[in-house]
């Protein structure tokens, strides 16, 4: 069972050849949508497992489960959803291709299974099960579920780092394929209240929703992602845009990034002080040494000047011809000197 989705290709795959009926290429197809499941996780805070057909006709294995980021769950609930319940639908999905929802009221809150079907062509190749508990309205969890589909339908063409983690200081806003934004949680409009847009539901996504952003910085690296400047405030947003096939186009992930822009502000005037007064340390130590060296000079001058009659010249001249001669500083002359006086 491949957990957290740390498991490499290679041994996923060398899983898959060894306890399930898929094809190579099909092992690629699975594997290539496994990728994005944590996210969805995190976006659904659903627990999330994908079975396979094993070899033996009627039985499947769990080849991928993930938990999100941040669990709705505390450590002394049980796993979400009665495990017949998921079975009955495992089975019913692979049976029939579709994917299916079940949810019923439990003591604690409506609990409820989702299954996706992946198939190759028109045969079920695996199952994704997603176990939550009900904690938003069924419409706004309807539009997560909507999400869920569209990554596992496109997310393919994604590259992968578009599918880091969430975490607790992100926000979601999902936009149809009409671009009309249909679901935004407490977070992204808590960051656009900020910034003095009140209302985001049924809005456009272009619709003067950042009318007091003054600029925009988009990712080299990374252009579905861009950090957007208004006024003291600075957030970040990672999009994802789907076809318009899909019924959901977008899918934008907002954070708060205000504090930790700051932070990285603070460290770097505290690395360039930090480095200007080793700088001037250094300029400093210099002086010292040149005023050392200055005393040692002068004294050893006097002591030619004396001993040798000598002018001060002479005596300079003197000190620093025994330099090149010996291949010694200057300075180290003029110590030898005071030494053998």
């Amino acid at each position: 069972m491949t957990t957290n989705a740390k498991l490499e290709k290679s041994e996923f795959a060398v899983m898959c050849k060894r306890e399930t009926s898929l094809t190579p290429v099909q092992v690629e197809l699975l594997g290539e949508i496994l990728r994005s499941l944590p996210f969805a996780a995190d976006l659904t805070l659903a627990e999330i497992a994908c079975f396979a057909p094993q070899k033996k006709a009627g039985e499947y294995k769990n080849v991928f489960e993930v938990s999100p980021n941040i669990s709705p769950l505390t450590s002394s609930d049980v796993a979400i959803g009665n495990k017949a319940t998921q079975m009955a639908l495992l089975n019913e999905t692979f049976r029939t291709g579709n994917s299916l929802n079940q949810w019923e009221e439990s003591e604690d809150g409506s609990v409820g299974v989702r299954s996706f079907c992946i198939k190759d062509g028109a045969s079920p190749i695996a199952v994704i099960l997603l176990s939550y508990r009900l904690m938003l309205s069924m419409t706004d969890f309807t539009h997560l579920i909507h999400a869920v589909q569209a990554i596992i339908s496109e997310g393919v063409k994604f590259d992968s780092a578009v599918y880091e983690r969430l975490a607790k200081e992100d926000g979601v806003m999902i936009a149809d394929n009409f671009h009309r934004i249909v679901y935004a949680d407490e977070i992204t409009r808590h960051i656009y209240r900020k910034i003095g847009t009140l209302n985001l539901l049924g809005r456009l996504l272009n619709e003067n929703l950042t009318e007091s952003v003054e600029r925009e910085v988009r990712a080299k690296k990374a252009p579905w992602e861009k950090e957007m400047y208004a006024g003291e405030y600075i957030f970040r947003e990672r999009r994802l845009d789907f076809s318009p096939k899909s019924r959901v186009g977008h899918i934008i992930i907002t954070r708060d990034i205000t504090e930790e822009k700051r932070h990285q502000q603070d460290l770097k005037v505290q690395a360039a002080l930090e480095k200007r007064i080793a700088e001037l340390e250094e300029e400093l130590a210099g002086i010292k040494d040149s005023l050392e060296s200055r005393k040692l000079i002068d004294r050893a001058k006097g002591i030619l000047m004396d001993k040798e009659n000598l002018t001060e010249d002479e005596s300079y001249r003197r000190i620093r011809t025994m330099a090149m001669m010996n291949r010694m500083t200057i300075k180290e002359v003029a110590s030898q000197i005071i030494r053998n006086k």
